[in-house]
């Protein structure tokens, strides 16, 4: 996921190691399951199996593919 003031990028690096071709307009059923993943993984705050340890931030302002209400909807505190 990009910084809040930079583009998106997804690359198909088993087809495009040099990252030439950015395939996030195009490929939009993956971008829908990247975010879903790592939304989940930012909110549990891990990323592995096991309980969800709270972010102690809450939202922030670089969640830029997420709103504060969704961010709310998978927050654990």
């Amino acid at each position: 996921m990009p910084h809040a003031r930079s583009n998106y990028e997804l690359y198909d690096l088993s087809l495009d190691p040099g990252e030439t071709n950015n395939v996030y307009e195009s490929d939009s059923e993956v971008v829908k399951e990247l975010q879903t993943q790592i939304s989940e993984i930012v909110a549990r705050g891990r990323s592995n199996s096991g309980a969800p340890v709270p972010n102690d931030t809450g939202y922030w302002d670089d969640l830029a593919w997420m709103t504060a209400e969704q961010y709310a909807r998978y927050d654990t505190k």
